[in-house]
């Protein structure tokens, strides 16, 4: 199939029924605004978050709650993996069903440019690139979700969400512990450590899997804003697979008295690995995800004096060949762009960003490994 650009678009087999405008009406804005525009065209939902935009994929069409898609405009120079030159105001694309199919229709790099009706060079300055600002706050989608971006919750939303945390920790102690226990045992972590961060179990819980819903049960990890207040919650399912429940607000897991722990205070990206540091006796505050949670933080951590250290997991992508940099490095990119924009908040330079030990995923993973810090 062949779109009006001339290249081959969005597969029939996906259902796509709206087709990208031709790209020569598009050769006069900038690279970020070429594919923002697409998405439009397409009728894709995207969010503006605080690494660049989270989308829907323009080539597997995900279920529409699903923004698993990246799309990141470089704010300085950069070398590619092949060694090429990527200037500033260069557009990276990014899709999580990279690599989980092959043959000609896998979601790749080639077909996910072609799906949004564009070339590779679309995506480097070039030609006009004006600026569009009108496209640059985000589509907003029509669903309750948890992002980012959404108004702030009232007091009643708050309420509702600490009552739910309060009936699912209530589950704990009802199942006499083994909840808890049972997840320390998954994650390497002590269950003192995950009962600091209000860790609950609910039972019957239902998700989406598909075109079915299923009855199951899982933990519930409550996610704080600045003031400590629970605005969103987090699901574990016994599978590993996470789920935000719709209407949250994304925010940080927060360890009861933390301000008590000694510091460097560590925020690493996602739950378990903030549980494996407080566990390991250390200070730590966990990110909703590897860009998320930076003015959080920032409300969170004003006037402590401890030093701060923003931890990144070690998830190379896109590696090039020969033993070259990889193109793509998520955790760590993410972790010095939190670390900047967080210095800049709070205007000190005494916030770094680390990585876990090379041959080790995440700080859990080496903490439970070496069984401690040094």
């Amino acid at each position: 199939m062949r779109d009006r650009a001339g290249h081959r678009g969005i597969p029939r087999r996906l259902g796509a029924d709206r087709l990208p405008r031709p790209r020569e009406e598009l050769l006069d804005l900038a690279p970020l605004d070429r594919v923002l525009a697409q998405l439009d065209a397409l009728g894709l939902n995207y969010q503006k978050n605080d690494s660049g935009y989270a989308a829907r994929c323009p080539h597997h069409l995900s279920d529409v709650d699903r923004l698993n898609f990246e799309v990141v405009e470089l704010d300085n120079d950069r070398y590619s993996a092949n060694g090429r030159m990527m200037p500033t105001g260069s557009v990276l694309l990014y899709c999580q069903a990279y690599g989980d199919l092959t043959g000609p229709d896998a979601c790749s790099q080639s077909n996910v440019i072609s799906a949004l009706g564009l070339w590779p060079s679309d995506l480097y300055p070039g030609v006009g690139d004006r600026r569009r600002d009108d496209l640059r706050d985000g589509r907003r989608s029509s669903l309750d979700s948890a992002f980012p971006s959404r108004t702030p919750p009232t007091d009643e939303e708050i309420e509702a969400w600490e009552e739910k945390c309060a009936s699912y920790a209530a589950a704990v102690i009802a199942e006499h512990g083994l909840p808890m226990e049972d997840l320390a045992v998954r994650l390497g972590v002590p269950a003192g450590a995950l009962a600091r961060f209000g860790v609950g179990w609910r039972c019957p819980d239902y998700r989406r899997v598909g075109e079915a819903t299923v009855v199951g049960r899982c933990w519930t990890l409550p996610e704080r804003d600045a003031l400590g207040r629970i605005t969103a919650i987090n699901r574990r399912y016994e599978d590993g697979e996470k789920r935000v429940m719709r209407g949250g607000r994304r925010g940080l897991y927060i360890p009861d008295g933390w301000r008590d722990l000694p510091g460097p205070i560590y925020c690493p990206e996602g739950f378990s690995d903030a549980a494996a540091l407080v566990g390991a006796g250390r200070c730590a505050i966990g990110r909703p995800n590897v860009g998320g949670g930076v003015e959080l933080l920032a409300g969170l951590l004003r006037g402590d004096p401890r030093p701060i250290v923003i931890l990144g997991e070690n998830d190379d992508r896109w590696a090039g060949p020969e033993g070259r940099p990889a193109w793509r490095r998520p955790g760590y990119d993410g972790a010095v762009a939190a670390c900047t924009r967080l210095r800049k908040a709070l205007l000190r330079m005494d916030i770094t960003a680390a990585l876990p030990p090379e041959g080790f995923k995440d700080i859990r993973a080496y903490i439970n490994g070496k069984g401690g810090l040094s």
